[in-house]
């Protein structure tokens, strides 16, 4: 709901820095920084079962798997060691721009960061495949199966796509040949959108408008700020109003998102965008 609340200030959706999932949560302190990567150990030990229940890993791929993650960990704790210290300053250098509200100093410092953590994320994404080219023709096929279906699911939620279409998805993924370490979920909500019956649009489009009324006027709500009965409607009219092809979340939230910011008062506005700073400055704050 922050998240919610933190993007309609700006006015749009935000996205993760590629640095997010390349170990930039790591404690910039180096005491901290033995405990966070066991952490991190046991995570990948979880993930190694996981696989393993999805396609059922031989002793000998569980081995090898894990001796990758242990490079990998090498490689992120060399890149701490060399670089906290830059980290750390541009940590700083984020939250203090956000404590100023200045948008300009904060995206350099988060391109900067992100330039800082690329070929970390690049090495980290090439153990990943390593890991995804230990697995059989056939291990590949449920694995691309299983995270296929559980995106397609997701899209679509809480509408179930037929059998049918859910076999069709899952075919056409395997045959282009597509990524299967970060699955293609552009192409896939493609997909999906092609195979849904105009029935099935109808039902969706009806889902998401209900929902993006209700997640717009609690994310408000808990934000501190009480729409008025005329917003309110302004909101159930925006919502209603979105082209009629528009009939997936993401669509949604896309038409949606900044034509409702604007049903906010100045004054509610600026009420929104700090106490969304001072949730930054709170998790900032925080230990890792």
């Amino acid at each position: 709901m922050r998240y919610l609340i933190a993007s309609l200030c700006c006015g749009v959706i935000l996205s993760l820095p590629l640095a997010a999932w390349a170990g930039d949560d790591a404690p910039t302190k180096p005491k901290d920084y033995e405990k966070w990567m066991s952490e991190r150990k046991q995570i990948q030990l979880e993930e190694i079962k996981r696989v393993d229940k999805i396609v059922s890993l031989t002793a000998d791929q569980k081995k090898k798997m894990e001796k990758i993650y242990d490079d990998e960990n090498a490689e992120l704790r060399k890149f701490q060691q060399e670089n906290y210290e830059k980290v750390n300053e541009n940590d700083k250098a984020i939250a203090e721009a956000r404590k100023r509200n200045d948008s300009g100093a904060t995206s350099r410092a988060s391109e900067e960061l992100y330039r800082l953590y690329a070929p970390l994320a690049a090495k980290v994404k090439a153990h990943a495949q390593e890991r995804m080219d230990l697995l059989t023709a056939d291990q590949t096929t449920k694995w691309v199966d299983y995270n296929v279906t559980d995106m397609a699911k997701n899209i679509v939620s809480p509408l179930v796509l037929t059998d049918a279409q859910m076999e069709k998805i899952k075919k056409d993924y395997r045959q282009t040949n597509r990524d299967i370490f970060a699955f293609d979920y552009a192409y896939i909500k493609e997909r999906v959108k092609e195979l849904l019956t105009d029935e099935q649009k109808s039902e969706l489009r009806k889902i998401n408008i209900e929902r993006y009324t209700k997640l717009f006027t609690e994310a408000i709500a808990h934000g501190g700020v009480t729409l008025t009965d005329e917003q309110v409607k302004k909101v159930q009219a925006i919502c209603n109003a979105v082209p009629k092809d528009s009939v997936l979340e993401s669509e949604f939230q896309h038409d949606v998102v900044p034509k409702l910011y604007n049903v906010l008062t100045q004054a509610q506005k600026d009420f929104l965008r700090k106490a969304s700073a001072k949730e930054n400055a709170r998790s900032l704050s925080r230990p890792a």
